[in-house]
């Protein structure tokens, strides 16, 4: 049986009279996809923003591995293992893209400041890092490239080297395709495919033609509640999540 690597239990969110996220637990285990899926206003993009920090749920708990983790703020989730990418591409446009990497790994490192006044080693160590993070994205030839110079795909792609780079257990991929041509999201989904090995992925996806291919497993959200969750083909035969969301021509059967 696969290690749990990250779970939550009963997580709410309230915003006034709105609940954005309503009572979801979820498993999510080491070398596993599992895709969360749902239309707009699903609280899709709220729950990952409660897995990462970025948001304090109203009640419910989660667990990293066996520990809670519901009091630790964002930075420190990181530094825990906890990964992120964003909607909006994040990287820094002036850099170039090796740089981009080094401050993703010297950020999320202990004592980032210290690292300035570390030793040759230490720098080396860095250095390592950065340029591993770059293979694993295939952006290996671009490292000395402007960041802001990179296409839209190469730009989503250099923003998960920055991810990965910091070695986390857990990554939580919100769209990670958006915005994309038909070939750059191809390239994407096999990359993602690749993130599985030795790590938990939590994708927000709307491609449901990618959902599909590189899932493991399904949840689906309507209105903060979860209404499926299974393996791909239980969840694409659910009458609920047919009624409520994907449609028969959606589900492609």
């Amino acid at each position: 049986m696969a290690e749990i690597a990250l779970r939550t239990a009963a997580l709410t969110k309230r915003f006034g009279g709105l609940v954005a996220v309503n009572d979801v637990s979820l498993e999510l285990s080491l070398g596993e996809i599992h895709a969360v899926i749902g239309p707009n206003g699903a609280g899709k993009t709220t729950f990952v923003n409660l897995l990462s920090g970025e948001l304090k749920p109203t009640s419910g708990a989660i667990f990293l591995g066996d520990r809670g983790i519901i009091t630790l703020k964002d930075d420190r989730r990181g530094l825990s293992g906890i990964g992120r990418s964003y909607q909006k591409t994040t990287i820094f446009p002036a850099a170039t893209v090796f740089e981009n990497v080094r401050l993703a790994v010297q950020a999320h490192s202990a004592a980032p400041l210290a690292l300035m006044h570390r030793t040759a080693r230490d720098g080396l160590l860095l250095h390592d890092r950065a340029n591993a993070a770059l293979t694993t994205v295939n952006l290996q030839d671009r490292a000395a490239a402007r960041a802001g110079a990179l296409s839209h795909g190469e730009q989503r792609q250099l923003e998960i080297a920055m991810v990965v780079a910091t070695d986390p257990k857990v990554v939580l991929l919100d769209e990670p395709l958006a915005g994309m041509s038909q070939s750059e999201s191809r390239r994407m989904v096999e990359f993602i495919r690749t993130l599985r090995t030795g790590r938990a992925v939590l994708l927000v996806e709307h491609d449901m033609d990618a959902v599909f291919a590189v899932a493991d497993r399904l949840t689906v959200m309507a209105d903060g509640k979860v209404i499926a969750s299974g393996a791909p083909d239980e969840v694409r035969l659910h009458p609920a999540v047919r009624a409520a969301y994907l449609g028969a021509e959606t589900l492609h059967t």
